[in-house]
């Protein structure tokens, strides 16, 4: 393993399902070119954020995870903007030979202090491209 090199693998399109009170229903949305080593892989990226019929400006942002034949785990970090404070952690299964996963994400609660709640939660999918 410390003479592992990371390796191509494809470019993924993964997108979170979002739902608030502000915007309603809509979509996060990042294409990156992933490396990996073993099961271990990672990805920059900008995101894009619709809600509306409209996209806000993307955003930078870091996807990092494992992924098997059969399950991802994953963690978005967006890096500007009001999502900067939200950490987006993804857990799915395959459903198309490992080219396609699907599940949940959550992000905890960014004022633990003053609201109490568990955070926030939706689908996911990631699909890959090439």
């Amino acid at each position: 393993v410390g003479d592992a090199q990371p390796e191509p693998n494809g470019r993924w399109e993964l997108r979170l399902t979002i739902r608030t009170k502000m915007i309603g229903v809509g979509a996060i949305k990042a294409v990156a070119d992933f490396f990996r080593i073993g099961a271990q892989f990672a990805g920059q990226t900008q995101i894009a954020i619709g809600a509306k019929g409209q996209e806000l400006p993307s955003r930078p942002a870091d996807i990092e995870g494992e992924m098997t034949d059969s399950e991802v785990s994953l963690d978005l970090q967006v890096h500007e903007g009001l999502l900067k404070a939200y950490r987006f952690h993804c857990t799915g299964t395959a459903v198309a030979d490992g080219n396609r996963y699907e599940g949940s994400w959550h992000a905890p609660c960014v004022h633990p202090g003053d609201c109490g709640c568990e955070g926030t939660r939706n689908d996911f999918v990631m699909v890959r491209l090439d």
